[in-house]
């Protein structure tokens, strides 16, 4: 069984790298998150589309898990800045966690206060 978890905030093709052939990765794929379908780059970046840029991150939950990738997304998105990260800015840029399976939102929230306890979040 394969596993779905989409990650926003910095430039989607740097996620695309951090992400890119680590154990239990299936695939990463760039674009709009929560954006309508066939969004034009010039409508995402502007913000009109309402969708965020990132990664969609296609797992086995067998060989990796949340709280992994997570560490890896954290390691170079600082939660604390507003609308992006170095040089890309703007509210398409926030950083976010879309997830699909309820079963993972306790992890991720676990996660997050784990991170807070750092000053990290």
């Amino acid at each position: 069984m394969q596993k779905r978890i989409c990650l926003s905030g910095a430039d989607m093709y740097e996620l695309e790298e951090v992400f890119r052939g680590r154990r239990g990765i299936v695939s990463v794929r760039t674009g709009y998150i929560n954006a309508a379908p066939q969004t034009a780059h010039e409508d995402a970046l502007t913000g009109a589309s309402g969708g965020r840029v990132g990664v969609e991150i296609v797992y086995d939950p067998k060989k990796t898990d949340i709280s992994q990738l997570l560490d890896l997304h954290f390691s170079v998105v600082t939660p604390y800045s507003i609308d992006g990260q170095g040089y890309v800015r703007g509210a398409v840029y926030r950083a976010g966690i879309f997830y699909e399976s309820a079963e993972d939102e306790p992890q991720i929230a676990l996660y997050l206060t784990f991170l807070a306890g750092k000053g990290r979040c």
